[in-house]
């Protein structure tokens, strides 16, 4: 099973199950509706053909002086996450009809720098996403759309001024630049204010793929979330149907316990493999920093410097494809013509985010390669480049690279030709070409590789023929 959409809010309108029951009529959509005997709950579960893969519920019910909603999405027979992005289609019209409030703060995209401000002097817990704006009343429209597609209901959003977002990623420790259509996911569950940013740079590149990264962290945390005692008792015996024995509520509370004790790992996994990303990142930055450092240190002379482009530097992929298409947008000096099919299986994994960042850097260290060798101020190949200590040059881990396969790999003509592709007829006349040269991404079962073929000596390019999972050796 596995859960692609919840949203939890509260609201003081007391026709909570009637306007629910309107607006899923309204969106022609049929559903089952299960009252308690104290209609005090109510369960609403979305059928038809649209939510053929689906289950889709809305959950309402009395809790204290409020009425509490869960709105639900669930994939029963998945095996693994599903990546639906899009949220239930009536959710945005629910949403505004009740005056949703989540953790006091409203949940449509209503969110202001007093709404901000006041979250964060009174240390509240719960979530939200910011958009940084220069003029809050004229939004980066398309990352504004695509925040309102993937997170409405989930999370609290709103565009904000820049200077409160800034604020708000340093308090959060998020110490990169802040500029109009960065995102910004804050969480505080306790005293530890926890933040994730993307450049803006990324997000008004790839909307999708930037506000996707956010969009599982909010589901995590929502995933974990517990039901307020009376309203999960009045839930528990309704599901149970008045007549069902009590081994089977047994098991409707340990299903739920279960549940929560997943949300809360996935959450933590989420936040596990983020910090993971984090810390590569800064690992590989700072030993190329530390490479040039050395050097000048040693040398003191001047050496060729190759300025890099902000929008180059500030890239950080929220998938593989992602970081393939930026490659092939910002980096001129390869050539990167490989089957998104093979790039598009890697991002099916929990761990896309994680290779995202090792393609971009492996794809950017093959880019400052091939500046180098075009300014003649270096000679050798691939990984003799990356045990260098170039200054402002990015070299990827020397230790990953190899500029050859295994004899028997090398002999075998199914390996040879799963290792050759596609390259423009000027570089081969039969318009195809053996890239042995290859990137270790990971070691893991799937084991990612880059292929490429080093032709700076003629054409002063890379060819970039394959990224994805390890292609078959021999034997």
């Amino acid at each position: 099973m596995s859960l692609s959409y919840r949203s939890l809010f509260v609201t003081e309108d007391v026709s909570v199950s009637d306007v629910i029951r309107e607006r899923l009529g309204a969106q022609d959509t049929s559903f089952h509706e299960t009252s308690s005997r104290s209609s005090e709950v109510s369960v609403f579960e979305a059928l038809g053909e649209e939510v053929r893969d689906a289950s889709i519920s809305a959950v309402c019910g009395q809790s204290d002086s409020h009425f509490f909603v869960v709105i639900d999405r669930q994939h029963h027979l998945a095996t693994d996450v599903v990546d639906e992005r899009k949220i239930p289609p009536f959710v945005g019209v629910l949403l505004e009809e009740l005056d949703a409030t989540q953790e006091g703060l409203p949940l449509g995209n209503d969110l202001s720098d007093r709404h901000v401000n006041e979250w964060m002097d009174r240390s509240s817990s719960g979530q939200m996403v910011l958009i940084a704006a220069e003029d809050v009343n004229r939004p980066p429209r398309d990352i504004l759309r695509e925040v309102r597609a993937q997170i409405l209901g989930m999370a609290p959003l709103g565009v904000v001024s820049t200077p409160t977002v800034r604020k708000c990623a340093r308090a959060a420790g998020r110490p990169e630049s802040v500029n109009e259509g960065a995102l910004l996911y804050l969480r505080r569950d306790g005293p530890e204010l926890f933040g994730s940013l993307v450049p803006s740079s990324t997000a008004k590149r790839s909307p999708s793929g930037a506000v996707a990264r956010h969009r599982k962290l909010a589901l995590a945390w929502a995933a974990q979330f517990e039901l307020p005692p009376a309203f999960a008792q009045e839930l528990t015996g309704l599901r149970r149907g008045g007549g069902s024995s009590p081994d089977e509520a047994i098991w409707v509370e340990e299903v739920e316990r279960l549940e929560r004790s997943l949300g809360k790992s996935q959450s933590d996994l989420d936040n596990a493999l983020l910090e993971q990303v984090e810390a590569e990142t800064k690992l590989l930055r700072l030993t190329n920093h530390l490479k040039y450092t050395t050097r000048r240190l040693r040398e003191f002379e001047q050496a060729p410097m190759f300025p890099v482009a902000d929008e180059v530097d500030e890239v950080e992929p929220t998938s593989c494809a992602e970081a393939v298409s930026e490659a092939q947008h910002l980096l001129d000096r390869l050539v990167v013509r490989v089957d998104k099919r093979e790039v598009l299986a890697l991002d099916n994994d929990e761990r896309t985010l994680s290779w995202a960042t090792k393609i971009w850097f492996a794809l950017r260290s093959l880019q400052s390669f091939a500046e180098w060798i075009d300014a003649e101020e270096f000679s050798g190949n691939f990984v003799q480049f990356c045990l260098e200590e170039f200054p402002n040059a990015t070299t990827y881990y020397a230790n990953k690279v190899s500029m050859v396969e295994s004899e028997r790999t090398d002999r075998d003509p199914a390996c040879r030709s799963a290792r050759t592709f596609s390259v423009p007829l000027n570089v081969n006349p039969d318009g195809r070409a053996y890239m042995p040269a290859h990137i270790k991404i990971d070691s893991s079962s799937v084991a990612p590789r880059i292929h490429f073929l080093d032709d700076t000596s003629r054409s002063g390019l890379v060819y970039v023929g394959y990224v994805g999972s390890h292609l078959p050796l021999a034997g």
